[in-house]
């Protein structure tokens, strides 16, 4: 059986792709940086480190990917040398399939949960438009 997260469901692709004017326009800003001013704790100050808010429009990209129960992207291959290939670089997603796309955005929706900032490092390396520029190629309108 091939893992699950090769099947997407092609109305959710054409939704997905729907996003890549959005997220190609340079005034499109996908999250804002939240600080915390320092506090003071029994006399000692402490500093937080800050999280990303993300625009929902990212949430709801991400959602399109991640919207099928009992997904596992570390199904299947070896996902290290798979986020290796494609979280930096946007030529990675040239011959990419539907599954393979799938699958990063899992990975990287993942990700955000143990680094803060991911999804924006995605934006701004340019792989998440690159992944969408190559699912319009393979998603029928």
């Amino acid at each position: 059986m091939e893992p699950l997260y090769l099947d997407w469901d092609l109305e959710d692709r054409r939704k997905a792709v729907s996003f890549l004017p959005l997220f190609e326009s340079p005034a499109f800003k996908p999250c804002e940086w939240v600080t915390p001013e320092p506090r003071e704790v029994d006399g000692t100050v402490v500093h937080s480190l800050g999280w990303p808010e993300y625009d929902p429009r990212v949430y709801e990209f991400l959602g399109l990917a991640w919207n099928t129960a009992g997904i596992d992207p570390y199904e299947g291959e070896p996902w290290e040398p798979f986020w290796v290939k494609h979280c930096v670089d946007p030529g990675s997603f040239a011959e990419a399939s539907v599954g393979d796309i799938r699958r990063y955005l899992l990975l990287l929706k993942r990700r955000e949960r143990f680094g803060d900032g991911s999804i924006e490092a995605g934006f701004k390396n340019g792989t998440i438009v690159s992944s969408l520029r190559r699912l319009k190629e393979l998603t029928p309108l």
